[in-house]
């Protein structure tokens, strides 16, 4: 498709050719409509989400003043779940800030490129009345794979795109449907605001939105859970389970998820209905604004889900969460809580080493490694032992005096000149008698008064050489 821009002054209407294949044969449409990336501060807050159309036949929707009864979530009683307090949002500052936000950063003025991105694949798909934008093709809801289309197509397709035009940054980022195992798969759908990269590998992840049909989530649900101030959890083993309500369930739900996510904030939803709120540092409180309406205007949805996602991201005018004082032995910022479904076994914690004895290394070489690091001895069953200090000399001889010599003598080379061999053992003896201790020769020789005080030194040595 390629169009083609009229003159300014004519309100910035433009001719585009469209070509729809219905059948074999073409039909071109001339549209004069402006695109919404005109403006986009104007048609984000004129722009309201389509009614769903829902076969009465396959579902019966709940009366919107009725609980439904039939919010069956499959969560548990778990120690490892801090959450115990959840706090309102005060619906006029969090309108108001919405509104800001939209007037700051949502510009008035034409974007620099093509409605669609035909590299992207993204529009803003969301009708508007003064608006020109592509039509999305879906059937009636009957089931809950039907609906999610609806919830993707729509609002979550048109935030992204609004997202990706007003902050270049967040271009790595989109709505990505969760794949991964849950028991409530039939009735609940999670999508998270996430960063991948190209090949597809999760970097970050900053909200989660959890979908739930109208004819199992109604609007009176959703206000019950808002006005829900605790969950009852159990601290011990030993105590005994409290009735969770569906209000109590939604909590933990929501919590899980974010918790597995490794997210703060989160939206809930059953397309006609939304709800937003998050969770404090600690995960031990919740917080969570009224239920909103998907006809609801000043906000609408679609800016009320773009400032709640631009806030999870940090992103500047977002919202900013309110300090709560919450105890060290209650916070967990890095919790790990076990895959679905809950009442598994969770894995064993990650170790803080990732040394171990059962790698397919030598072991010899390993052993050697961690002895002269640690100065530890390891056994070979890989428990380690306190090493044991090599024995200290034996301070007596183990040799006496005549056994020493002898040995000398031995690795001596022979004389070749004409010294007796009394003369060389004279010689021999006098050599190791320098290098001897006094309490060796006391011990060869006993010593008797007079003898080696007043003799000679060659007289005492001919001695020594005679025994």
């Amino acid at each position: 498709m390629q169009f083609s821009g009229v003159d300014p002054a004519a309100g910035r209407y433009r001719e585009e050719k469209r070509a729809l294949n219905v059948g074999s044969t073409k039909i071109l449409h001339l549209v004069g409509r402006t695109r919404p990336i005109d403006n986009l501060r104007d048609y984000i807050r004129r722009a309201v989400l389509p009614g769903m159309v829902v076969n009465p036949l396959a579902v019966n929707l709940p009366p919107a003043d009725r609980r439904s009864h039939v919010v069956h979530l499959s969560v548990g009683f778990s120690l490892w779940r801090v959450l115990q307090y959840m706090e309102p949002l005060y619906t006029e500052e969090l309108n108001e800030d919405v509104l800001s936000f939209t007037k700051t950063f949502m510009p008035t003025s034409p974007c620099n490129t093509s409605e669609p991105d035909y590299v992207t694949g993204e529009w803003l798909s969301v009708p508007c009345q003064t608006y020109e934008t592509m039509p999305v093709r879906l059937t009636q809801v009957g089931d809950c794979e039907s609906m999610r289309r609806w919830v993707s197509e729509y609002p979550l397709a048109t935030v992204q795109r609004l997202l990706h035009l007003v902050f270049p940054e967040s271009r790595p980022w989109g709505f990505h449907r969760e794949s991964s195992f849950d028991p409530d798969d039939e009735i609940v759908a999670s999508y998270a605001w996430e960063a991948r990269n190209r090949k597809c590998q999760i970097l970050n992840t900053t909200l989660v939105l959890m979908v739930l049909p109208p004819w199992v989530l109604s609007p009176a649900d959703l206000v019950a859970m808002t006005k829900c101030r605790k969950l009852r959890r159990r601290r011990f083993p030993e105590d005994p389970d409290p009735q969770w309500t569906a209000c109590e369930r939604l909590w933990a739900k929501i919590w899980d998820l974010c918790t597995r996510r490794k997210c703060h904030w989160f939206v809930i939803t059953s397309y006609n209905t939304w709800v937003f709120g998050a969770f404090s540092a600690g995960r031990t409180r919740g917080f969570i604004s009224e239920p909103k309406s998907f006809i609801q205007r000043e906000p609408n949805v679609l800016e009320t889900l773009a400032y709640w996602t631009a806030s999870s991201m940090g992103l500047p005018g977002g919202f900013t969460l309110p300090t709560v004082v919450e105890l060290v032995s209650e916070v967990s910022r890095d919790l790990e809580i076990p895959p679905f479904p809950h009442d598994r076994f969770p894995p064993p914690p990650r170790s803080e080493s990732d040394w171990s004895v059962n790698d397919d290394v030598d072991e010899e070489i390993e052993e050697a490694e961690v002895s002269t690091v640690l100065g530890m001895a390891i056994s070979a069953s890989g428990v380690e032992e306190e090493a044991v200090p090599p024995p200290l000399p034996d301070t007596v001889p183990a040799q006496t005096l005549a056994e020493r010599v002898l040995a000398w003598q031995e690795h001596l080379p022979r004389p070749c000149d004409a010294m007796s061999e009394a003369a060389f053992s004279a010689h021999t003896v006098s050599s190791a008698a320098t290098s001897m201790r006094s309490d060796d020769l006391e011990q060869l020789y006993p010593l008797v008064p007079g003898n080696w005080v007043t003799a000679p030194l060659s007289q005492n040595v001919m001695r020594m050489a005679s025994y």
